[in-house]
């Protein structure tokens, strides 16, 4: 082993072992010259014995062993303390400097305060994450990092909607959550709402113009929309983009001045449309409503876009016209209009706890755009209805779970508002399968987002490159090497040595490897997690979600859609209300099931009727047989 002492170090140590000495002398000449236990033969004895003498003189004047024995004592306790804490620190560096990285354990659960209490975020089997923010210093913005089938559904959201702690706005793709939690949540308080963009005739209403006080919130929707509408196409050339969004936004600011009844999204794109061109290329229809509110209100904010839209020539004007109409297609469908033309989501009822579910199809992304314009809205709200409390919160935390995150559009200024929402009682859980989806979505911004999430939980996944940085995350840690080594032919002449190396703490492989009932968990300043995933079937709730005779699509009772009498006919005398679903568990029939219903009854007649034709015939037949016979006789 290597000698890491030099000469100076030599003669560090040599002066204090003698001067450690010598104070021991003198400590234990003071002690056996003390006459009494007053503080007065302390003190004379301190005064009397305490100067300097020689050493050495001392050392071999001393007569009385009991001061050679104490002396020696003190000395060599105090040398063997300094000696142990010494190596002790050493010892501790030599561990460390390669790296420092470990995993947390219980005595650090215990210290940052993750113990499983009620109402807190559970992270894994073990950590619970505190809402209150003022107990760890820390958010409670949370990345969750899984590919797909490693049970981010299960082992987290799930299991945080049955904390019933805050108000959650949930993405569902599928319809998956909503129909396994809502009975649950209606069960422990919660008003639900859905915004059903799978199946729109099972959806509250959603009106976004419910929502605009002002300017600042039409540019904000306009931006939103155009960037989830546009996207790439505007990054060749910035023009097409800006043209784009003024004509938008000249749309939205006039349909904003409409009757009640006409200020809803599926007007816009009804006014955009009214933009094509006549055979004699003269004023178009969008050109004339331009014109003539320029005659009645001179300064209406919607006039000075379409003078920007105007700016393009006449071939790029149409072009625009096109390509904006078409990314605002689904607008105009019969589906999209029955969730748009009016609004129950009451978004600005922030004192009640509430589950928001919107449901996002998994096969196509056509409705991306408005499940994107609905988050970009509910943060406006929140946000202002925060700014209004006198401490600046909200009176309910608000937790926006993120499944498929990358998968509901960009939601502008995304970045800024998931490093302000803190201080308003709003949190975000981005689910993602791995960062290179973030990467894709907002660029250089990513890893400001994954900062401002100061805890972070991996389930596991096979990507490559998710797992590398996964690694790198976890650190560097300092291990111990034994190596030993013999002469030729000399057998009995070994070397043995110890020595440092770096390693990862988890490697790349075996972060690949990761167990399926392992995760990983971050939070910001502590050592990392390597626990049990959460299990689900243990919690308080979970008889709640676990019974599908519960599993329902309902309508809310003031839903003032269309449709609405195509779906609330039940099977049996209960009419489809929340209350009612809760108190009797009834499944909900469908149209579709309501069609086959009938057309199952429908064969059952004609399979009736078609036995009575044939008894009829068959007693035709008897008749006519016994006439013959009749007549034979």
């Amino acid at each position: 082993m290597k000698n890491n002492l030099n000469k100076s170090d030599y003669l560090f140590w040599g002066i204090i072992i003698l001067v450690t000495l010598y104070v021991s002398l003198i400590s234990a000449e003071i002690y056996l010259s003390i006459e009494g236990n007053s503080f007065t033969a302390i003190a004379n004895s301190i005064t009397n014995n305490f100067k300097f003498q020689n050493p050495i003189d001392i050392y071999l004047n001393s007569n009385n062993l009991k001061d050679l024995a104490i002396a020696h004592l003190i000395s060599f306790t105090v040398i063997f303390l300094i000696l142990y804490f010494e190596i002790d620190k050493k010892s501790k560096y030599h561990k460390k400097e390669k790296g420092s990285a470990k995993f947390a354990d219980d005595k650090d659960r215990e210290k940052y305060k993750l113990d499983k209490k009620e109402g807190n975020i559970i992270l894994s089997d073990t950590e619970f994450l505190p809402l209150n923010m003022k107990l760890i210093y820390r958010n409670t913005n949370i990345l969750i990092n899984g590919g797909s089938g490693t049970g981010k559904s299960r082992y987290i959201v799930k299991p945080n909607l049955m904390q019933c702690n805050s108000s959650f706005i949930v993405t569902d793709p599928k319809g998956e959550l909503y129909r396994e939690c809502s009975y649950m949540l209606k069960k422990n308080g919660y008003d639900v709402k859905i915004l059903n963009l799978k199946d729109p005739l099972y959806s509250d209403g959603y009106n976004p113009f419910e929502y605009m006080q002002g300017g600042t919130d039409i540019e904000v929707l306009a931006e939103s929309i155009i960037k989830n509408t546009i996207g790439d196409k505007g990054k060749g050339d910035p023009f097409w983009e800006s043209s784009s969004k003024a004509l938008l936004t000249a749309a939205l600011f006039y349909v904003n001045d409409l009757e009640e009844h006409k200020r809803n999204l599926p007007e816009v794109f009804d006014t955009i449309i009214k933009g094509k061109m006549k055979e004699d290329e003269g004023l178009n229809e969008l050109d004339e409503i331009f014109s003539d509110l320029e005659k009645d209100s001179p300064e209406h904010s919607a006039l000075k876009y379409y003078d920007i839209f105007l700016l393009a020539p006449q071939d790029t004007r149409n072009s625009i016209l096109i390509s904006l109409a078409t990314q605002l297609a689904f607008l105009g469908s019969e589906e999209m209009r029955n969730i748009l033309l009016n609004d129950t989501m009451k978004l600005e009822n922030h004192n009640q706890k509430r589950a928001i579910f919107v449901i996002t199809p998994d096969s196509h992304g056509a409705y991306d755009t408005l499940a994107a314009l609905f988050y970009t809205q509910m943060f406006q709200v929140l946000y202002k209805k925060a700014d209004e409390q006198e401490n600046g919160e909200l009176k309910v935390h608000h937790q926006l779970i993120l499944d498929e995150f990358a998968n509901i559009g960009k939601i502008p200024n995304f970045v800024k508002l998931v490093s302000t929402m803190r201080s308003r009682k709003i949190s975000v859980m981005p689910i993602i399968q791995n960062l290179s989806q973030l990467k894709n979505l907002y660029e250089d911004n990513m890893n400001t987002i994954v900062a401002n999430c100061d805890s972070q939980v991996y389930l596991g996944g096979s990507d490559l490159g998710n797992a590398k940085k996964i690694s790198e995350k976890l650190g560097k840690t300092t291990i111990q090497i034994k190596d030993s080594s013999s002469s030729k032919g000399n057998k009995n002449n070994v070397t043995k040595s110890r020595k440092t190396s770096e390693r990862m703490l988890m490697t790349t492989d075996e972060v690949l490897r990761l167990d399926d009932e392992k995760e990983l968990v971050f939070i910001r300043g502590y050592n990392p997690f390597l626990s049990d995933k959460f299990d689900i079937t243990r919690h308080k709730n979970y008889e709640l979600i676990s019974n599908k005779e519960y599993y329902t699509f309902y309508t809310n009772e003031y839903n003032k859609n269309s449709n609405k009498e195509n779906y609330e006919k039940k099977s049996n005398e209960f009419e489809n209300k929340p209350d009612n679903v809760l108190n009797n568990g009834d499944k909900f029939i469908s149209k579709s099931d309501e069609l086959k219903k009938e057309s199952e009854e429908l064969e059952e007649v004609e399979e009736l009727e078609e036995l009575e034709e044939l008894e009829e015939l068959e007693e035709v037949e008897e008749s006519e047989e016994e006439s013959k016979i009749q007549q034979n006789n």
